[in-house]
């Protein structure tokens, strides 16, 4: 059974046409009307507005939101994403007017630059813009600081954004992972397209210079920059190295449906078949890089750690949901022990994790960490090491259209007794940098061999 959805097929979802554009602005009224309407179906049935707030914290926070006399469809989007601050939790996303995507602002206009936020400064990746007529004059940007994007400081984007988006607790590991992947989206949600953007961007000699880049069409750019960050071909990879008697597993996406869209293996038949394998190469040490893979069939990691756990294990404790604004017990996938398989691997096992690293990927790896097996390489996971929100359904607000995604069930993976909701922590932390990411050079992976090399 399926509770996750990766953000990148919603996102894929206004692509399409949708006719007509929304042009006209809002007023305040139009704007509150659409807060008081999202605040009842939040308090109605999300499961983290009941467990984090009352109701009397919950209406003075929609009290305290700035709400402008008139609006544009960027800024009305503003302000009902702001409740993403009080929500807290990874699987609430909020869209854009689907009429308004497929505007010139929406659609055909978008930031063209992928990014690198390093959690200090902001840095060109690749210009994705192409001027036919100034292409031997364009300015090659790439690893370079940008300061600020038309006028409004790096800092000030990147804190604008996260303050308006899909979060667990204050852990923000999952939107930056999403800013450094879709940075384009975002800033097109929050500020709007232009046919031109302009950058200041820091040389290498330190002085600081103008950059002008054309916006480009939102389709293609989002084709590119996926193109770019993951390899399609190979969602489910299987290596082994002889040299270091070592098995890599790379799992990119845990969801059936999108592993058959991209024509990879089935899941269950090709881990079945890489663990025949590894039984019998009996290798020293096992891999799995789970970067970059945001969720999917909780029966596919469930299977996954039947290999790997030598003991009946536990992956959720329990479910919840929202009755009479009260959280109460609800069915759910997966509860209670699951048997190990006959064969399971006991050797030394590493496990690569960034903030892209989500969903369903974060329990199996709450999983793992609750029964001290393997040592985690990389970043800290999205979402929380204890508990998640899922199961979503969709409403539109009556006037902004604003698309709210709202989940139903509360997952609880392990018992926490604080308000702490970080994502699981690794063992050794290790972060790509600019330099890393320019020269192509795979820091984590790299460090991960070093130390079976050791």
């Amino acid at each position: 059974m399926k509770y996750y959805t990766t953000l990148l097929v919603v996102l894929q979802m206004f692509s399409l046409e949708f006719g007509h554009a929304q042009s006209n602005n809002f007023t305040a009224d139009q704007i509150r009307e659409d807060l008081i309407v999202l605040k009842e179906h939040l308090l109605e049935k999300h499961p983290n507005i009941i467990l984090n707030n009352t109701p009397a914290e919950v209406q003075d926070f929609f009290d305290r939101i700035e709400v402008p006399k008139t609006a544009t469809p960027n800024e009305a989007y503003a302000c009902i994403a702001s409740v993403s601050s009080l929500v807290k939790d990874g699987h609430t996303y909020f869209y854009p007017d689907s009429e308004w995507m497929a505007s010139p602002a929406g659609q055909s206009h978008c930031f063209p630059v992928s990014v690198f936020w390093d959690g200090a400064d902001l840095y060109a990746v690749k210009d994705y813009s192409s001027n036919e007529q100034k292409e031997k004059e364009k300015v090659d940007i790439a690893g370079m600081k940008i300061i600020a994007i038309n006028g409004v400081k790096s800092d000030v984007l990147i804190s604008t954004m996260l303050q308006k988006m899909m979060r667990d607790g204050d852990n923000f590991a999952y939107p930056i992972w999403v800013i450094n992947t879709y940075f384009f989206e975002y800033y097109n949600f929050l500020y709007g397209g232009s046919t031109e953007f302009r950058l200041t961007v820091e040389e290498k000699d330190g002085n600081s210079e103008e950059v002008i880049v054309a916006g480009v069409n939102r389709t293609p750019l989002m084709a590119n920059i996926r193109r770019d960050k993951v390899n399609l071909n190979n969602l489910l990879q299987a290596d082994f190295d002889e040299v270091t008697s070592t098995t890599t597993l790379t799992i990119r996406d845990w969801h059936n449906n999108i592993l058959r869209k991209n024509k990879a293996p089935k899941f269950k038949k090709w881990l079945t078949q890489q663990f025949k394998e590894i039984e019998v190469q009996d290798p020293d040490h096992l891999i799995i890089d789970l970067r970059d893979n945001q969720g999917g069939n909780i029966s596919n990691s469930k299977l996954l750690l039947s290999y790997l756990l030598e003991s009946p294990f536990e992956m959720i404790k329990a479910f919840k949901k929202v009755k009479n604004r009260t959280l109460v017990p609800a069915k759910g996938p997966s509860t209670g022990l699951h048997p190990p398989k006959n064969y399971v691997y006991k050797g030394e096992l590493f496990i690569i994790i960034n903030g892209g690293s989500f969903s369903n990927t974060g329990i199996f790896s709450s999983a793992l960490k609750k029964y001290n097996r393997g040592t985690f390489i990389g970043e800290e996971t999205g979402g929380s090491e204890y508990l998640l929100c899922a199961q979503s359904k969709k409403i539109t607000l009556p006037n902004t259209k604003v698309l709210v995604e709202i989940p139903r069930i509360l997952f609880l993976l392990k018992d926490y007794e604080t308000a702490q909701l970080s994502g699981v922590q690794p063992d050794h932390e290790v972060k790509p940098t600019i330099k890393s990411l320019l020269e192509g050079v795979d820091v984590q992976k790299n460090f991960v061999l070093e130390l079976i090399r050791k």
